[in-house]
């Protein structure tokens, strides 16, 4: 429940962050965070202050030359299940290497229990 409200309020804010435009739904949002290679076909953004987030793309690419720890920024259309960790569901329209990092940049409980959830092996 604990980790609940943080993803709650991280979606409300994703949502108020987006360009909206008169003739058109669709929503672009930008969020950065660290990168984790997922065990699963997902690869995973770790939002400093909220948590980790799933995110999956068709575009093989897309997570080409990133290593664990890498300091990333993300244009989505701000689709975000609240589920733990959370899931970017929408599209995900560009990832940008912001600066090259480690591990070790990632919060060590973040990783343990992405381990004990599946996530990483």
């Amino acid at each position: 429940m604990k980790r609940l409200i943080p993803i709650l309020c991280f979606s409300i804010l994703l949502a108020g962050c987006g360009k909206d435009n008169e003739t058109s739904t669709e929503k672009t949002v930008f969020t950065e965070g660290r990168f984790l290679q997922s065990s699963t076909e997902s690869a995973l953004i770790i939002i400093e202050n909220q948590g980790p987030c799933t995110m999956y793309s068709d575009d093989e690419e897309m997570f080409a030359g990133l290593t664990d720890g890498d300091l990333i920024e993300i244009e989505f259309d701000g689709d975000i299940a609240e589920t733990y960790p959370a899931q970017i569901t929408g599209k995900i329209h560009s990832v940008k290497l912001k600066e090259d990092g480690e591990i070790t940049d990632i919060d060590q409980n973040t990783i343990e229990e992405l381990k004990s959830m599946g996530w990483l092996e």
